[in-house]
């Protein structure tokens, strides 16, 4: 399965364990499907269950993050849902990754 580091500017606590990244999977139906009866049509919340189902932390967490490292997660997020191949790609476009499935989000400057 296709994953994302996504390196926090602001490390946080994630159930007790401070991280400074997170890894977050690619999105699937039911992950929304989930998300979005949770949040019972709040967006910001339905966003924030998805991301956090997505990268396997509690929505409180995601909650406590930075803003620019919840942009990171944003940014994660919209790059599974561009349209493009994922196998045998690394961040040039071409051959295999050193962590084969797993790309780097860029860090906000």
């Amino acid at each position: 399965m296709e994953t994302m580091k996504v390196k926090l500017k602001y490390p946080v606590a994630f159930d007790g364990v401070v991280r400074d990244e997170l890894v977050m999977r690619r999105p699937k139906v039911r992950d929304m499907r989930g998300a979005s009866k949770q949040a019972q049509g709040d967006d910001e919340l339905r966003e924030i269950v998805l991301f956090a189902a997505l990268a396997g932390v509690a929505p409180d967490d995601i909650e406590a993050m930075d803003m620019v490292d919840y942009d990171a997660m944003q940014r994660a997020y919209e790059s599974f849902r561009s349209a493009r191949p994922a196998p045998h790609r690394d961040g040039e476009g071409a051959g295999p990754a050193a962590n084969e499935g797993v790309r780097d989000a860029a860090a906000v400057g």
